[in-house]
């Protein structure tokens, strides 16, 4: 729940700062509703429900979420390199 809590400032956080791109709050909106979802499916001991939501953080959301970051980080990096200046 932490994980999905913090998620969910991360979505805020890029809808809010213009450095982020804004599509990427709602890839993380959805990781944080995936991850509140499965929080409750363990609970409520629901394995159909908790094996399909695994998978679909675990397999796709989850490292395109990660993938995305990196390569914006990084693009933004390069930037501030190439500038000589100080990103976010």
């Amino acid at each position: 729940m932490i994980l999905a809590l913090g998620l969910a400032y991360l979505g805020r956080l890029s809808r809010n700062v213009e450095e982020l791109p804004s599509r990427l709050g709602l890839l993380a909106y959805l990781e944080s509703l995936l991850l509140a979802g499965l929080a409750v499916a363990e609970v409520t001991h629901a394995d159909m429900a908790r094996n399909i939501l695994s998978l679909v953080t675990g397999a796709l959301i989850a490292p395109m979420l990660g993938f995305w970051f990196g390569w914006h980080f990084g693009r933004l990096e390069r930037r501030d390199m190439a500038s000589g200046t100080i990103g976010l």
